[in-house]
């Protein structure tokens, strides 16, 4: 519900920044890890089928937003069977089952009811890993899980020879005249 409620006010940060800190503070950073599993397990699932309702679709930017709490699990939590549970649930899971270069969503076709990321660049999911991987707060031990999750993305999207198009920074400036000396 409170995805529903997020996607109606289209996707607004401070709503998902209050929500995220919440979540973070009163489950995700609690143990013992029923409550925290069940939670990691569901929320892309059901990230994805509010989001193909939603008035304004997730981009790259808010979904990020979105899933903040469990990206700072990947990098910090201190149990590795939760930051393990993270990579797949999250991570992976957007990449093979959720996104457009998902083998799901290349036979969209077939099956109506698919729902994907459509608006997500999975390039800037990539790129967002990396620094993920990167990031000095990162625990040493999670860093080549990030790496190798960064070399997943970039091998599939390199496989498939397409992603989201993205409006490029530079069109935007020259439309609204910014770009002009």
């Amino acid at each position: 519900k409170v995805y529903q409620y997020m996607a109606m006010r289209h996707w607004n940060i401070g709503i998902i920044r209050l929500f995220n800190d919440t979540l973070f503070e009163q489950v995700l950073s609690q143990t013992p890890n029923g409550l925290r599993f069940h939670l990691i397990d569901l929320c892309l699932e059901e990230l994805v089928v509010v989001n193909a309702n939603a008035p304004m679709p997730l981009t790259e930017a808010t979904f990020l937003d979105c899933l903040e709490p469990y990206f700072a699990m990947a990098q910090t939590v201190p149990e590795t069977v939760v930051h393990n549970r993270v990579m797949e649930k999250i991570f992976q899971s957007f990449l093979t089952d959720y996104s457009i270069i998902s083998d799901a969503a290349l036979k969209a076709d077939e099956d109506e009811n698919m729902h994907t990321f459509e608006e997500v660049h999975v390039g800037s999911v990539a790129q967002f890993i990396f620094e993920l991987a990167s990031d000095s707060e990162t625990f040493d031990k999670y860093r080549k899980t990030l790496y190798n999750m960064h070399k997943n993305y970039m091998k599939l999207l390199k496989k498939v020879g397409k992603d989201v198009e993205m409006k490029a920074a530079e069109d935007t400036k020259e439309e609204s005249g910014a770009g002009a000396l």
